[in-house]
Parts: C-alpha cells; sequence; structure tokens
C-alpha cells in the first residue's frame, strides 16, 4: 500500500524528470539546521539529521551541487524538485537487473525512477519481507534495503507537508462561505480552521445525485481529495522537531503532524507552526532575506520552547563538531607527517624529522578534539561501536606513537603514529559512511563507569598490539633488506618486548574488569561468549610470546612474527565479533566485512611467512 502511495505521489513530477534540474536557493541554512530535533533517542541538531540521512541515501553527506542542509529544506519545501534529484546509490547490478533499472557509471538514481521501478514489483517485495534474512541473497537483502529507503525518503518529505500551500478555493461563493479569499493558497493546517464550514459544505454536495451536482460542488469534492490526501501524510513521524509543551507527555518531543492528530496544542505551537509556514513560503518564493529572518526567529523559538529539556551547549558543540570536520584534518596531518618523514630522506633529515613531528602532533590534537567533543555531546566515552573504537584505537597508536618519539628522538615514533593513525583514521571514515549518528547505547552498555573502565582499557590493548605488530613489521623488513643493522634491530625488538608487556597489561586488566561487569550484569563471571573468548585470546597469545622470548624458546626475529601476527589475533577478537552476529556481545554490526578481513589475515600470515623462509633460505645458504 505504502508503495502504491509512493508511485501516485511520484506520477505527477515524472512528466518534468527530463527537465533540467535547478539548484535550491541560494540561503543562508545555519540557524535552520540548528535546530534541535528527537532522533534515534537523542537530542541532536537538524545538521546531523540531515547529514546521516543523505550518507544513508547518497554514500556522503554532501553532493557535488548541494549540501546536506540546502538537500534537506528542498526535501522539506519542494519535493517536485527533491523526487527528480539522483540520491540513491544502488551499486549492485542484480538489484537494477531485479527492478529493471538501467546501469549507470556513477549508479545514482531519483526517487521518481526508484518508487516506479519497485512499483511493479510489490508482491516479490512483500514475499522477501517474509522470508529470514540469513536465507536472502545479497541482492535480495540490498533490495529490501532500497524499498525501506525509499520509504524513509518519502517520509521524510512529508514531514512539513501540513505548512505548505497545496489548497485554494477559486470559487467565489465557496470562497466567501468558508471565509477565505477566493483563490488564496491555504496549508492544510490553515485549512482547519475553516474546517466546520467546509464540512457543512461538503455533505451537502456529497448526499446530491452526481448529475444535480454543481461546479461549486465538484470543486468541495476536489478541496476534500486534496486534504483526503494530506491526510495519509500523518504517518510522518521521523522529523521529532517539535519540544515537549504538555507536563502528561514528559520529555517526548513531537513531529508536526502528530501534534495535529493527537488535538494537542499551544499558543508556542501555533506560533512554530506559523513561523513554519511562513518558512517555506520564503523558501517557494526564494526570499533569502525573509528566510534569514524566520530561520533565526524560529531557531530562538524552538530553544525558548525546550528550556529545560536539552543541553543547549551540546546541540551547539554538534552543530560545530559537524563544521569542522576535525577527524577528517588529522588524516590529512598524519598523512603530511609520513610524506614529510620520508622526504627527509632525501636530504634535511632533522628538519623533516621535525616538520614530520608538528604535524602527527597536530593531527593528534584534532584527534583528541573531535574525541573530546563526542564525549561531551553523549555523555559517555567514545568506545561503544565499532566506528567509535576504530578512532579511539587510533588515538591510542598515535598517543604511545608520540611517547616512544619523545624518548628515543629518532623518528621512529613519528612512523609509527603516522601510518597507524593514517590507516585508521581512513579505515574510521568507511565505517563512518555507514552511519555515525552518535546514537543510543543498547541497555548492555549504558554503564558510564564500565565504558570508561573495562571498554576503554580493552581498547588501549588493541592500540598497543597494533604498535607492536608494526614495530615487528619494520623489525622484519630491517632484517631482510638491512641485515647488518644490529644497533637498528637491537632497539626495535627492545621497543617490541616493551608495548607487548603494556599491551598484556591492558588486556588483563580489561578481561578482569569485563568479569566483574559480566557478574553484575548477567549473573557470572565467564559465559564462553565470542567476544570473551577474542579477548581471552589475545591474553594468552601475548603472554605465549612473552614467555617464549624471554624463556629463549623465540628469537628476535620469531618474537618479531609472533608480533605481527598478534594483529590477525586482535582483528579476529576485534571485527571478528561482528561477523559471527552471535553472542551477548551482539551490537555494532557491520556486514560485509568478511573478505576484507580475510584478505587482511591472509596478507599478514603470507607476509610472515615469506620473510621466515627468505630468512632461513639465507641462513642455510651463509652455513
Amino acid at each position: 500500500m505504502a508503495l502504491i502511495l509512493l508511485f501516485l505521489v511520484a506520477l505527477p513530477v515524472t512528466a518534468r524528470a527530463q527537465e533540467p534540474l535547478a539548484l535550491p536557493p541560494v540561503f543562508d541554512y545555519e540557524d535552520f539546521v540548528r535546530l534541535p530535533i528527537l532522533h534515534e533517542g537523542r537530542i541532536k541538531p537538524l545538521d546531523t539529521f540531515a547529514r546521516v540521512m543523505l550518507t544513508g541515501f547518497y554514500g556522503k553527506d554532501s553532493m557535488p551541487d548541494i549540501s546536506a542542509a540546502a538537500w534537506l529544506a528542498e526535501m522539506l519545501f519542494n519535493q517536485s524538485q527533491a523526487y527528480q534529484r539522483p540520491v540513491f546509490n544502488i551499486a549492485n547490478p542484480d538489484v537494477l537487473n531485479a527492478i529493471g533499472l538501467t546501469y549507470r557509471l556513477h549508479h545514482r538514481y531519483s526517487f521518481v525512477e526508484v518508487s516506479q521501478a519497485l512499483a511493479p514489483h510489490i508482491a516479490m517485495i512483500r514475499a522477501l519481507r517474509t522470508r529470514d534474512e540469513k536465507d536472502l541473497s545479497v541482492a535480495q537483502s540490498q533490495l529490501l534495503e532500497l524499498y525501506a529507503k525509499t520509504m524513509w525518503y518519502f517520509e521524510i518529505s512529508r514531514s512539513l507537508s501540513l505548512v505548505l500551500p497545496k489548497l485554494s478555493v477559486d470559487d467565489p461563493g465557496l470562497a466567501e462561505k468558508m471565509g477565505i479569499a477566493p483563490g488564496a493558497e491555504l496549508t492544510y493546517f490553515e485549512m482547519m480552521a475553516h474546517r466546520p464550514a467546509f464540512l457543512e459544505l461538503a455533505e451537502k454536495a456529497v448526499a446530491k445525485d452526481p448529475v444535480d451536482m454543481t461546479a461549486a460542488d465538484e470543486e468541495i469534492l476536489r478541496i476534500g481529495h486534496g486534504l483526503q490526501r494530506l491526510t495519509q501524510d500523518q504517518q510522518s513521524r521521523i522529523l521529532r522537531i517539535v519540544p515537549p509543551q504538555w507536563a502528561e507527555d514528559g520529555d517526548e518531543w513531537f513531529a508536526p503532524w502528530a501534534v495535529l492528530e493527537s488535538g494537542k496544542g499551544s499558543p508556542e505551537t501555533a506560533t512554530f507552526f506559523g513561523q513554519l509556514t511562513a518558512l517555506a513560503q520564503a523558501y517557494l518564493d526564494r526570499d533569502s532575506a525573509e528566510w534569514g529572518r524566520l530561520s533565526k526567529d524560529i531557531h530562538e523559538a524552538s530553544l525558548a520552547m525546550a528550556d529545560g529539556h536539552i543541553k543547549k551547549t551540546a546541540v551547539a558543540l554538534e552543530y560545530g563538531y559537524n563544521q569542522l570536520d576535525l577527524f577528517r584534518y588529522s588524516l590529512m596531518a598524519y598523512i603530511a607527517a609520513l610524506v614529510t618523514l620520508m622526504a627527509g630522506g632525501l636530504g634535511l633529515r632533522r628538519f623533516m624529522r621535525r616538520g614530520a613531528l608538528v604535524l602527527l602532533s597536530g593531527g593528534a590534537l584534532m584527534h583528541l578534539a573531535g574525541l573530546c567533543a563526542r564525549m561531551y555531546i553523549m555523555g559517555r566515552p567514545p568506545v561503544a561501536t565499532l566506528y567509535e573504537s576504530i578512532i579511539f584505537v587510533g588515538l591510542v597508536t598515535v598517543v604511545f606513537a608520540l611517547v616512544l618519539e619523545w624518548r628515543q628522538r629518532r623518528g621512529l615514533g613519528i612512523l609509527i603514529g603516522a601510518a597507524t593513525g593514517s590507516i585508521l583514521q581512513f579505515i574510521g571514515m568507511k565505517y563512518a559512511v555507514d552511519g555515525d549518528s552518535m546514537g543510543m547505547l543498547v541497555a548492555v552498555l549504558d554503564t558510564n563507569f564500565w565504558l570508561a573502565t573495562h571498554v576503554v582499557t580493552i581498547t588501549i590493548a588493541y592500540g598497543c598490539c597494533l604498535v607492536a605488530g608494526l614495530l615487528g613489521h619494520l623489525y622484519l623488513l630491517v632484517s631482510v633488506f638491512h641485515p647488518g643493522q644490529s644497533e637498528r634491530l637491537n632497539e626495535l625488538g627492545r621497543n617490541m618486548l616493551g608495548v607487548v608487556l603494556v599491551a598484556l597489561f591492558f588486556a588483563t586488566l580489561g578481561t578482569i574488569l569485563g568479569g566483574i561487569w559480566a557478574d553484575q550484569s548477567w549473573g557470572r563471571f565467564w559465559g564462553w561468549d565470542p567476544k570473551e573468548n577474542g579477548a581471552m585470546l589475545i591474553g594468552l597469545w601475548l603472554a605465549w610470546m612473552l614467555h617464549a622470548r624471554l624463556a629463549g624458546i623465540l628469537s628476535s626475529q620469531g618474537f618479531a612474527m609472533a608480533a605481527v601476527l598478534t594483529t590477525v589475533v586482535v582483528a579476529l577478537a576485534w571485527f571478528g565479533v561482528n561477523l559471527l552476529n552471535v553472542g551477548l556481545h551482539s551490537y555494532g554490526f557491520t556486514k560485509g566485512i568478511a573478505t576484507n578481513l580475510g584478505l587482511f589475515c591472509g596478507f599478514e600470515i603470507l607476509f610472515v611467512g615469506l620473510c621466515a623462509l627468505y630468512l632461513k633460505t639465507r641462513r642455510e645458504v651463509a652455513s
């Protein structure tokens, strides 16, 4: 039924699908997207909502010609244009073939194209929705996901349809009876003020025989049909932009249609809806001055209505966090530090090393500032999801590397910090694309004390293990290509040993703290859960490495190989639980990483195997 509605809505704009797509009005959207909204259980600025939604549809938080803010404004106030914009990212050819869309190089399609392509396949989609998810192919899962996205797209676009001028009464006689100016464009919200007069006229018109109907009666039916279509938009609840107003609802925020449907109201909400109506008209009139003035007024009115229900500084900080994009700039700084350090090999080594250190330190400061901002916004440590753990581990490795550089001042710390920081920030950006909405925690994680102790401690252990792994790579590469540099190899060996000791300390402490948390949460210290087994495996592996090294079972080269393989153990414990999708730690799942994880593990094992084979062959030849 919903898809049929989509199809019907899309039809009026089909004829315009081939027209050149106009750019949205050039407005100052700052005040508009700073409006607070309740979404996914958290108060956030409208800017975050726009970015998350656009990323979900398009794959990025902006399009080549418009920002997320401009896209959302167009969605809310000019649907006929928004439905033509190529927003849907469909890369899988099997999905395109299933619904009859033609493959495009940039695989972007508009809402009109997607909804019309899906319409003939409603029966197939319904059948797929009844099947177990594990029985679906990748293309079938993506087809259902595409269907869900079209629903979200449609729901967002209809969120403020009650304040758009969609209705008019052209007959002067009818207009006089309803008490409105003939030809004036009214919103659904404004038409409700004339509802008693309209219902009286409609009852008379419906009671007539069709052959006796006048032009005025037919216009009444036309208006009724328009009202009925708009009433279907009452299902749009995603844009909870009306702050709490009624004591019996507590901290509940409302979508505009929900306010109207519930029959509730207040002088503040009436003023708010009036301002939204004027804002919509300013958008349609392309009146930037009026848009700017109204956006500021609405923002102030919203904050006044929400007073006592939001942390204003957190909302303002989140808007600034979105604008600054600190993690992207820290990635750029890490890459610049790596390049600068490498360029030192061509000359001015000391000068370039200092320059690289400045860049790495600057990147770390931006990285830290971004994490601190997220902690303040969410009111908890930033390690509750896979994405958050990646950016946190990235900072741990960079800080660890800076300490190493501060102690030795030979560029090794800069190399490790710049390399791990760049790699992890790059991976983190990939997972941010999958949806970094800073959502609420699942119940089992909703305790700041244990997040700040067990999860943070275990995550620090991950970071230390990755540093040890990188040192192991360097040791083996030097052993292969510069076997005569014994002093350098000894230095790398000592650093590896120290880092593994620190990693074992944090892994053991984190596992013990996790056991206490498990006892408080589930009534047992250990449950052989996949994640718990992964944590234990890291501890056992590190303990075995140290024992074997100190007992002389492992040589320096063998210890380096074990350090490299530590990254495999950590990757399986860190990401593997997301693949299994089982156990009590079932949160933060990410699909489709099995191939990448397998490639990474395979590459590391192959690297160690080739190094071991080469070094053994060289020893045999030398002997």
